[in-house]
């Protein structure tokens, strides 16, 4: 994990300096998977970027749901309970190339994730960053490593993220 930090700040300090675009991401839709997600990405030409995350699983350390809000699910007959994400600390390093735009359109991603309980594993995927308002984005992303590509799951949930993010340095 002190590894991808350290690439993350590296690429913040390196964007600044040298007038090029970066992007800070938050994983929202892994909130509610129970784990937080946060990046750091850098654009190193024209249709290239770099960049880093780290995720933290918290809901391993959630003991028991509320007794109000078990009460409400078992009268409604929904018995599930809060999801715990395969890994505790989890980092990924990954390139994505961007055909229309430097962080602005679809993009196909490829990268290198370790987990504290999955291990290592390559991924793929791709995804599209929409513009809202000024530097503030949001973005949906699909990827799939290959530990998953070879189980029997054809597309599994735990690939899917979205949430948001805000890009920095110059408009191309």
């Amino acid at each position: 994990m002190l590894l991808c930090l350290i690439f993350m700040f590296g690429a913040c300090t390196a964007a600044l300096c040298q007038g090029r675009r970066l992007m800070a991401e938050a994983d929202l839709c892994g909130l509610a998977g129970g784990k937080v997600g946060l990046g750091l990405e850098y654009g190193i030409s024209e249709h290239w970027s770099a960049g880093g995350a780290v995720g933290f699983g918290f809901s391993r350390f959630i003991k028991d749901i509320n007794p109000l809000e078990s009460e409400h699910r078992h009268e409604f007959g929904d018995d599930t309970t809060i999801p715990i994400p395969a890994d505790i600390l989890r980092e990924q390093i990954h390139v994505k190339y961007w055909p229309r735009e430097m962080m602005k359109g679809p993009y196909a991603t490829a990268g290198i994730t370790h987990g504290s309980r999955s291990g290592t594993d390559f991924r793929i995927g791709a995804g599209y960053v929409m513009h809202i308002w000024k530097s503030l984005n949001l973005y949906v992303e699909y990827s799939i490593g290959l530990k998953d590509t070879i189980s029997r799951e054809a597309f599994p949930v735990r690939g899917l993220s979205a949430g948001i993010c805000m890009t920095f340095g110059p408009l191309q």
